[in-house]
């Protein structure tokens, strides 16, 4: 993600089977990339054909509530936002509670 963004639910609150499925294929494949691929979020796009707007467009379609999105590197999707440091010395992904 380029910068860190609030995402409402999409006031159309039909179903999208298209979205959804770019959806899916951005789970994978950010799941397939593991934490070893170091790219950047253009890169990223990049590679599953997409731009940034059906890119927040798919992630809308699969949202149940309000989420914020913060601004990380594809391959910190294991990294929690406030422990960066934290998860490479412990080797675990920490959550805080707030």
């Amino acid at each position: 993600m380029k910068c860190t963004r609030i995402l409402l639910l999409l006031e159309d609150h039909s179903y999208d089977i298209n979205k959804h499925k770019i959806a899916i294929k951005i789970s994978e494949k950010l799941a397939s990339m593991g934490l070893g691929e170091d790219i950047c979020f253009d890169e990223f796009l990049s590679k599953l054909q997409l731009n940034e707007k059906t890119y927040i467009l798919a992630l809308h379609s699969t949202l149940q509530k309000p989420t914020l999105l913060f601004k990380q590197k594809p391959n910190d999707i294991q990294t929690n936002v406030y422990g960066k440091h934290v998860k490479s010395l412990w080797e675990a992904n920490t959550k805080y509670l707030f």
